[in-house]
């Protein structure tokens, strides 16, 4: 008999028989579809990745991108005219890991919006070379349960000719 945990809570109890391979089937099927988007007691679980794809379609993975949770009501930050963005702070931030990946837990269950800002060197040829910046503002309302948060350049916005200011906690 084994058991395993998963990171929602749900528990799965299985007895090795003949048909181990079912169970295993089983499981891996509910491992894949674990929510991005978690909501319990303890606040929502986001699980997501930072990466862009080239114009010669490889996947370049975006590490070290800080990513943050500010209240819905902060939205409204960037309706402000001048060249200032004052955020609150934020609910929660992490920053991606090697591979892009990240997980951020926003505690309460009230809306919230995700805000991240990402930029990587671009080598145009030996001599010159540029920086590309992303950004991205995603409502939590705009996160589908089920789903990984993928934030690549297919979502992200126009970047802000704004100075961004976040408040500390």
């Amino acid at each position: 008999m084994f058991q395993l945990q998963l990171l929602s809570g749900i528990q799965l109890v299985a007895a090795i028989k003949p048909h181990a391979a079912m169970y295993r089937i089983l499981i891996v099927t509910l491992l894949s579809v674990l929510p991005a988007l978690a909501r319990d007691d303890k606040g929502v679980s986001i699980a997501g990745q930072v990466f862009i794809t080239t114009q010669n379609g490889d996947a370049v993975k975006m590490s070290s991108v800080p990513i943050y949770a500010f209240p819905i009501s902060g939205l409204t930050a960037f309706d402000t005219y001048g060249d200032t963005v004052n955020l609150p702070a934020p609910l929660a931030k992490v920053v991606s890991d090697a591979d892009g990946a990240f997980r951020l837990v926003v505690p309460g269950s009230d809306d919230f919006f995700i805000f991240a800002q990402g930029q990587r060197l671009v080598h145009d040829s030996p001599q010159r070379s540029h920086f590309e910046t992303f950004e991205w503002l995603i409502k939590s309302d705009d996160i589908a349960d089920g789903e990984r948060l993928l934030l690549n350049e297919a979502n992200a916005r126009p970047q802000t000719p704004k100075h961004i200011v976040i408040a500390e906690n």
